[in-house]
Order: C-alpha cells, then structure tokens, then sequence
C-alpha cells in the first residue's frame, strides 16, 4: 500500500509536470506592456486557468497571426482601438506578451456602478425660462438642452417611465447581454435601477411630476446604452465603441454630443488602459465630451493621503465628477478623494450626489431597497454616480449655447506624476482638455471649508486664480455662469472663429442683466405632464404627485388656465380616465379652483394673491386593460397602472401702461413665464443680451497679416554669392597658370 501511494504521486507529479507547465516556463513575461491588475491576476492564477484579457495590437492582422500561432480563440474584436477579447491560459498571456504587435494587455475586471433640488442649487432650473435676445431679436426663450443628445452607458433604462417617454425623450434604448451583439427594447433596465435613476438627472422631462423633477437639460434626447448587471471592462469598452462609431465627424446622426459614465474602477490609472484609450479617441477624433464619476471610496481618508478616485476619470480628455452635498454646502463624505500632494489625482469639478430625487424604475433591485416616500415613479439615492449626469446634462446645455465647442489647447493641472514624463507632458496632445471642461471649471463655486463639510483646509491656485482642492476639484458647477460664458463665447466667434474661451471669459458677465421686454400686457406658461395610477399586486392604488407652482407677480389682474387630456387613450391598449386640476391661489393649503377636463377657468387675482405663489395639482382617477409585465415575474404581469397625459396652459394678464419684475427660479417646482410682444406693457426679466458682450465690434480681431520681409539680406546674399563665383574663377585661372609655368619648368 506504501509503495502504490508513493507510485500514484510520482504519477500525479508527472502528469501535472506535463500537462500544467510552470506559467513561467521558458517564457519570461514583459511586463512592460501588461497592465498591474493583469500582472497581479497572473501571479495568483494557476497554470490551468482561464483567465479573461483585452489585449491592444498594433496591426490587428499580426495580431490574428499571433493569436493563431499560440492557439488562442478570438471572442471579441474592437475596431476602434484595435484590441481583441479573449480567454488564455498564464502561459499563453505571458508568451505573447512577447509578441512586438503587443502594444498593451489587461485583466478584462468587474466594474462597479459608482436628484428635485439639486437642479435649483447647480442654478440649472433658471435657465429653462431665461431668454436669449440678441440685437433685440429673441433667439431662444430658455436654454435646455434642446438638440442635444446624451448617451447614457449603464444598466440599462426604464423608457416607459412617463419622464423617460420612449421613442420621444429615450429615442434608442439598446441591450447588450454578453457578446456586444446589440439590439433595442423599451426597458433594459430590469433589475438595478441605476440607469434609469441617471437618465432622469441628466435630461428626464419630470411628466411624472408636473416638472417639479425634471433633469438638468429636459429638453435633450437619451441614448441608452444597457451593458448589464454583471458590468466588465469588455461590456464597457463595446459600449463606449459604439458611441464612438455613431460620433464619428459626418455619420452623428442623433447629434451625441457627450457620454455619461457612472461606473469606474478601483484600480490604478494608466495612460495605456483600453478605456482611456477609447475616451481619448471619442474626444479628440469625435469631439464627444466624456464624464465619469470620481467614485465613492472617500469615507476612510478625508486627508488626501491616498488617491481613490476612479482612474477612467482621471484621463485628461474626461471630466471627473466628485459628490457635493444635496444643498451644495459641502463634499459627500463618500466622495472618492485624490492625493494632496498630487493634482493630477484630483477630480475636476463637483455636483450634488446626496438623496438626490429622480426616476425610479418599478420593481428593482434599487427600488426595493430604497424609500421612495409612497413615490413609485421616483426614489432618493447618493453617490457620484448622481453627481455625474448633473455634470452630463449641464454638458447638454452649453452645446445647445455653443455648437462651436472644441478641444482646447489648455492642458490638464499637473505637478508631476509617474505616469507621464514631466517634462513632455505640456507637449502632449493627448493631456489637452475639452473647453466644455475649461468652462466649467472658470465658472464653478469654489465650496469654502466650513465646519465639517469635508472640504480641505489647503487649497492650490488653478487656471485663471481659481482655487481647487483634492475633494472638490475648482467647485460645484454653476449652470448659470456656465452657459452665459458658453453664449458668450459662441457670439465672439460670429466675428473670429479662432475666439478663445479665455477670451469670452473676459466678458462674459455682461450678458446676464435684466431687461425690459413688452409682453402685450400677459404673460404665458405652459407645460404637460403624465398623471399615473398604479395598481400593486397586493392591489393598493397610488398616484403620481404632479404638483407644480407658479408666481403670481404684482400688477397681475387675472389668471386664465386651460386644462386639457384624453379620456379615453388606445395608444398602449385601453386607457380610461378622468381628471381634474385643483388650484390653491391664495396659499391657504385648500382648493380655491377646481377645473374638470377640456375647460378653461379665469381667476380674479388681488388682494392677498398678489405676489404670493399659486399651487396646482392634479387629481383622478384611471384604469388600463392592458397590464405590463413586470420583470420579476413576466408570465402574469406583475403591475398595472394608467398614463394620462395632461397639458396645462396658463395666461396671467397685467395691468396696462405698468412694469412688472419676473425673477428666474432657481428651483424646479416653478414654472417660467413667458412673453409676447407689444408696446404697452413690460415685463423686467432676467435674460441673456448677447450684443452686451461685444457692443460695438469684435472683442478680438484677426491677427494682422504678416509685414513683408526685407529684402536686403536677399540682395546681400546674391552679391555674396557673385562675389565668391567670381573669386573663385579667378583662382581657378592662378591655378592653371602656376600648372603651366611648373610644367615649362619640368620640360626645361
């Protein structure tokens, strides 16, 4: 029995010997081109496993060959940075990181996914309603995104959420499982609820609401891009390639102009990732702005001894978004933070990450496991992964105010870094940032340190004296001053193309005033929203809360309201409903007004209304024979609700021969009046004066051509060169005859 043991393990260590080589063997890794994760993975594999890598070529048909010769099986080829996905043994990895075609290898790892006030505190909600008027033209009544699309990479989203409105606001919603094949569905998001949360921040149109929970730029079109709840480098990277194929100059057809990333890692950052690779190329090939969450691993260290931010934000074509506190007052204490000693480590800028109100999908992991206050449309979440479609729709906003935007040749801070040369870093043209980027940093808040807000209390001085931090970056992003310094810069260029933001900077603040605009004696505001009954398997019913508000301003004489909706709707099968708009004019907390469907009521305005803020709800009563199927359970239907969609239009008239003061709201549970045109009554409105920015003529003007050069060091030149021609057959001649006289000599 002894012997057989002995035998059988000799037979064992054999075998492994043969078949499990060493993962060294006789090949010797270069970890030159192998990412510290991948590096890592490597160390702790053994010989017999799978391992998943995103290997970087440079030609992708010596890659093939190399593939081919070491017997390893393509999975997945990117184009755009010409990587293929695969899964190899060490021994494979190591040998062909050998290869010259082997330009970068990484460990294909698992990813993490990382609002209504927060519009107002970011001044976002302002801009809805602020007109723009150049020469004394109107050009747009509000600045909202309109035209603009963002592409939202994550979970997935919930199209049929009333603020989401597939087809309308979500105009393509793609899923793709685990091979990159791509193909459209209203609700991809069927089981997190992290995407859909996102899509409402950035651009949701708040329908649910009454507009009181629209996102940053609700007048601006989703993409959504679904890599599942299981989300890799290799889900990630398709995505973002997708976006890049779609983007390109010429073939932009949905008009993407920037892509929103709530997701990171915690690994290190480098220049080399397959990930940085692909945003570099969407902004300097594409000119796509690319924002990622800063993440949210800063709870143990608010003292910038370490660097936790995640490293795809911290490529210089992106912008890294931090946490700021839901009123804006401070940093979240999960924000990820940077190095102190290292800038390059910082995030950029800062946007409300915490409890922040936006759309729910129903029946999700997220949806269970938060409190949505009795609001099934709707839920309260932190994180930068919030903070980030702040950031995402704000974007959307100042390409609607500047469709100039480029790259710009201002590099991002740094003070050294072992990741770049220090000395070629200023030369680099892949360490330049987005001037969408350099706006928002002029115009961010610098948030003091006060108390324990979990700002520093060391700061450095940035572009233009800017204070910025390690927690914070330049600040919470002001929406405001943002797009009145994007207007300004898109004027300047009217004039001179080569207009710089530096240079719009330097002026834009006189374009935001108030101005005296005629208004025919009323104003105007309107908007539509969706009021929904929900039906719960246990068969509670609850509602939509479309509250909204308005401001009854001084000389008002009367206020008329339309209220109108479909009864009977058989868009998505059989809806029925009926409704009413209730109205509070006096702020009392009761009903002064009740108006049923397709009616209008006029309402005498004095006395204590004047000045104060009229209420407006709506109330019904709904059902639908056609049940969606929940995801948890798609054979019976897990919920059913109806969706009535609902305009309200709201006329308030002035007293004659009067001027009336409209301030902007900087929160979204108002709504913005609007103006028509007359001689006899003004209105004093906050708006944009684009003339106010260059008055009489161009701030800056073309360089001068160029003075013609001299031309004496020509002449100069010219008679040098006679002179040495002539010089030169005259010893030509002395050189001959000096021959003929020695030669006469020799024959003597």
């Amino acid at each position: 029995m002894r012997k057989a043991a002995v035998l059988l393990v000799l037979i064992v260590m054999v075998a492994s010997a043969l078949f499990f080589p060493a993962i060294t063997g006789d090949a010797k890794p270069n970890w030159v081109v192998i990412d510290k994760v991948l590096a890592n993975k490597l160390n702790k594999s053994a010989p017999w496993d799978n391992i998943e890598v995103i290997v970087q070529f440079t030609r992708l048909s010596e890659a093939n060959k190399a593939l081919v010769s070491l017997r390893i099986t393509p999975m997945h080829t990117f184009s755009a940075i010409n990587a293929i996905y695969f899964r190899a043994k060490p021994e494979q990895i190591i040998r062909l990181s050998n290869y010259k075609c082997v330009r970068w290898m990484e460990y294909n790892e698992p990813l993490h996914y990382t609002l209504d006030k927060s519009t107002g505190v970011i001044h976002a909600a302002e801009l809805w309603s602020m007109p723009v008027f150049d020469n004394g033209t109107l050009v747009s009544e509000g600045i909202d995104g309109s035209g603009v699309t963002i592409a939202i990479v994550d979970s997935g989203i919930d199209a049929g959420h009333p603020d989401l409105d597939y087809g309308k606001k979500v105009i393509l919603n793609l899923k793709s499982d685990s091979n990159l094949v791509w193909y459209e569905v209203e609700n991809s998001d069927t089981s997190s609820g992290h995407g859909t949360h996102c899509a409402g921040i950035a651009a949701g149109n708040g329908d649910a609401s009454g507009g009181r929970r629209r996102g940053v730029a609700p007048g601006a079109k989703i993409v959504g891009l679904s890599t599942g709840e299981g989300l890799f480098i290799f889900n990630a990277l398709g995505a973002l390639e997708w976006v890049y194929e779609h983007t390109r100059p010429g073939s932009n057809v949905y008009n993407i102009r920037v892509v929103s990333n709530s997701w990171g890692s915690s690994g290190e950052y480098d220049p080399q990732d397959s990930i940085v690779q692909i945003i570099e190329k969407l902004t300097y090939d594409n000119n796509v702005v690319v924002v990622f969450a800063a993440g949210n691993a800063g709870s143990d260290d608010h003292d910038g001894h370490t660097n936790t931010v995640n490293p795809y934000s911290l490529a210089p074509a992106a912008i890294s978004v931090a946490a700021a506190t839901r009123e804006g007052d401070g940093v979240a204490d999960f924000s990820s933070r940077g190095m102190a000693t290292d800038n390059f480590t910082w995030p950029d800028i800062a946007a409300p990450g915490v409890k922040i109100w936006a759309t729910q999908p129903r029946r999700t992991l997220i949806s269970s496991l938060t409190d949505g206050d009795g609001d099934v449309y709707y839920m309260a979440i932190s994180g930068t992964s919030m903070a980030t479609p702040h950031v995402s729709g704000l974007v959307a906003l100042l390409w609607q105010a500047c469709p100039s935007m480029r790259v710009s040749d201002v590099h991002e801070d740094y003070g050294g870094n072992a990741s770049y040369d220090a000395k070629g870093y200023w030369n680099m043209s892949t360490t330049r940032i987005h001037e969408a980027e350099l706006i928002l940093k002029l115009t961010a808040d610098y948030i003091e340190p006060t108390g324990d807000n979990g700002v520093p209390q060391n700061r450095s001085i940035g572009i233009e004296n800017k204070s910025y931090d390690y927690a914070q970056g330049y600040g919470l992003v002001n929406a405001k001053k943002a797009v009145a310094l994007a207007l300004t810069l898109q004027k300047l260029r009217e004039s001179n193309p080569n207009a710089t933001v530096f240079d719009a900077y330097k002026v834009y603040k006189n374009i935001t005033m108030h101005t005296k605009v005629c208004v025919d004696g009323m104003l105007q505001a309107s908007w539509k929203g969706d009021w929904a009954q929900f039906v719960m398997r246990n068969g509670s019913v609850t509602h939509t809360n479309n509250e909204a508000f308005l401001k009854i301003p001084e000389n008002t004489t009367a206020l008329n309201i339309t209220f109108s909706y479909n009864p009977i709707s058989l868009d998505n099968g059989i809806t029925m409903g009926r409704l009413v708009l209730n109205l509070d004019t006096n702020n009392d907390g009761t009903a002064d007004e009740t108006i049923s469907g397709t009616s209008l009521a006029t309402i005498s305005v004095s006395g204590d209304s004047l000045g104060s803020v009229c209420r407006l709800w709506v109330e019904g009563v709904g059902f639908s024979a056609l049940k969606r199927k929940g995801p948890l359970d798609p054979t019976s239907g897990e919920y059913s609700e109806a969706i009535i969609e609902y305009h309200i239009l709201c006329t308030l008239f002035l007293k004659p021969n009067t001027t009336t003061n409209i301030t902007a709201e900087e929160s979204p549970i108002y709504h913005g009046w609007h103006f028509a045109t007359d001689n006899k009554t003004y209105a004093l409105m906050e708006a944009f004066n684009l003339s106010a920015a260059v008055p009489t003529r161009a701030l800056i003007q073309p360089p001068p051509p160029p003075k013609p050069k001299p031309l004496w060091p020509i002449i100069l030149l010219i008679i040098l060169v006679i002179l040495f021609i002539y010089y030169l057959q005259r010893a030509r001649k002395r050189i001959s005859a000096l021959g003929q006289r020695v030669l006469k000599r020799v024959r003597a």
